[in-house]
């Protein structure tokens, strides 16, 4: 296969609304793309601060107690909220994060991370991270899905 993913799902997720619908596309690309994890982090905003937090995500090991955010532009998350750019790391350094399974723990070597705007604004952010390179097709797909999220949700 070129990678090529059908957005159709997406779009039902969608059409569905609510507030898990950012969650619930995350998984269904995580799930189509065979990523290893994927994390929904939503920008957040009081009395003049703003932040990024983590929301849910897809095979996440982290305790569902912790709360893990950034101040705009810190990390990679922090700055693809703040610079509203893509960024796709394809040599993840080992022990950046580890992925665990049954098996075990182990680290992706890609990381591809996009915004999610609303009205012209980022809104939120995913991170997806995967053991094989993604395909241009498969990385445009990531985008669009992220933009049809964000115009209709």
């Amino acid at each position: 296969a070129d990678g090529n993913i059908d957005l159709s799902e997406m779009k039902q997720i969608v059409k569905a609304g609510g507030a898990e619908a950012a969650l619930n596309g995350l998984k269904t690309i995580c799930r189509q793309l065979e990523a290893g994890q994927g994390a929904y982090y939503e920008i957040k905003d009081q009395e003049g601060e703003r932040w990024i937090e983590l929301e849910g995500g897809y095979a996440l090991s982290i305790g569902e107690k912790s709360t893990i955010k950034f101040d705009m532009g810190e990390g990679l998350i922090g700055q693809s909220a703040s610079e509203g750019k893509t960024l796709y790391i394809d040599e993840v350094p080992e022990g950046y994060m580890k992925i665990a399974s049954g098996l075990g723990m182990a680290s992706p070597r890609y990381l591809f991370i996009t915004p999610i705007r609303k009205d012209g604004k980022v809104s939120g952010v995913w991170e997806i991270s995967t053991f094989k390179a993604l395909t241009d097709n498969q990385r445009k797909f990531v985008e669009e899905a992220a933009q049809l999220l964000g115009a209709n949700v």
